[in-house]
């Protein structure tokens, strides 16, 4: 804990310069930041922390041996990463420092009345995965490993679809807001929902079906151990849509400077997990609660986006998108299964090549609610 503080610091430092960068319409620096968190924690997990060398079909990494210390230098690795990334745009929009609180500007005031709110929607996120991890607990040997293990492969995804929207997005919802043209609002969430609805729902499929070669490969589980992760992973991908689309109706609040809404929504959520999850871990094991999780995450969707039609009074039309997306969806999944039966390659290029194929399949088939995103 004592070390994962230096993380926090760093994250903290990181913040305030993806906000600066944000502000300048620069959104490409930021969006590559999370992945580069990721990279490090991976790096920790994989090499840092094992006590025996991880095999990756021919290469051997090197096992460092450090344990739980590796995993939270991984940590750290990863907080460095974000924070260095961004530097380069601090140096194109040359940015000065000023040594000053400025607590009595206006600007900083409205910040921090607007920091309370969002302090305490961050707590509630924080309980569930708390609560997530005292009900793994008691289910026996792997089961907090494989809904860590499935929190993180579907986080990635997450991370380059709907975190990297949500940050592009926040800074043109806010002007549309200051200007208090609602239609131009309403339209990029539209082109929004559209895009993340076409392009969640595919990759859910096509990871949640070809995915455990790789999950095996990457972290040397045996059949028992890959099948455990990949039943998290599943039920997590179930609710890949929902964090990506949160990641707008949040959004959308927090650019009309109201923070309220998310924190109530953020409450729900944590009700909703500790019930579904104590109720669905009875019933299913870890992977009730990856269930319980994207159950109660998908709450919080249909929350937001409720009050968010009704505060603007406008409603979300989809068209024929999921009737395209449920075609690319059905074919990837066909495709994932299929192929790596006939490929006479080893398992895991079996399964990239499916998967990859299968992507390549599912965008020509909702290319034209994707290219939506294009004009926001």
């Amino acid at each position: 804990m004592r070390l994962n503080l230096i993380a926090t610091l760093l994250f903290s430092i990181s913040g305030l310069v993806m906000a600066g960068l944000q502000a300048n319409q620069h959104f490409l620096f930021p969006a590559i930041a999370p992945l580069l968190y990721n990279l490090g924690q991976i790096f920790g997990a994989s090499i840092l922390a094992p006590e025996t060398p991880m095999q990756i079909g021919p290469i051997q990494l090197p096992a460092l041996g450090l344990g739980i210390h590796g995993l939270v230098y991984g940590v750290i690795l990863g907080a460095v990463l974000h924070l260095l990334i961004q530097i380069p745009g601090l140096m194109r929009y040359q940015f000065v420092w000023v040594k000053e609180f400025g607590l009595k500007t206006e600007d900083v005031r409205k910040v921090l009345r607007l920091l309370g709110p969002r302090l305490l929607t961050m707590l509630f996120i924080q309980l569930i995965f708390i609560a997530r991890d005292n009900i793994a607990s008691g289910l026996g040997t792997g089961a907090v490993s494989a809904l860590t293990y499935g929190w993180m492969l579907m986080q990635v995804p997450e991370t380059l679809i709907g975190t990297a929207l949500g940050t592009a997005l926040l800074p043109t919802l806010a002007e549309h807001a200051a200007r208090q043209d609602w239609d131009a609002f309403w339209l990029a969430i539209q082109r929004s929902t559209r895009y993340l609805v076409a392009l969640n729902i595919p990759v859910a499929f096509i990871l949640a079906r070809g995915l455990g070669p790789l999950v095996s490969l990457a972290f040397g589980f045996d059949l028992a151990g890959t099948q455990q992760v990949m039943l998290a992973t599943t039920g997590y991908l179930a609710g890949l849509l929902s964090h990506s689309l949160i990641e707008v109706g949040a959004r959308a609040f927090y650019s009309r400077q109201n923070a309220k809404i998310p924190l109530l929504a953020s409450a729900v959520t944590g009700v909703a997990f500790v019930i579904f999850g104590v109720w669905f871990s009875n019933l299913f094991g870890a992977a009730g609660i990856a269930w319980a999780t994207s159950i109660a995450f998908t709450v919080e969707m249909v929350l937001l986006f409720y009050l968010l039609t009704r505060s603007v009074n406008r409603k979300i039309h989809l068209g024929n998108s999921l009737l395209r997306v449920a075609l690319a969806s059905i074919l990837a999944s066909l495709i994932t299964w299929f192929l790596p039966q006939v490929l006479p390659s080893s398992p895991w290029i079996s399964a990239i090549l499916a998967m990859s194929f299968a992507f390549v399949i599912a965008l020509v088939i909702v290319f034209r609610d994707i290219k939506t995103i294009i004009q926001i």
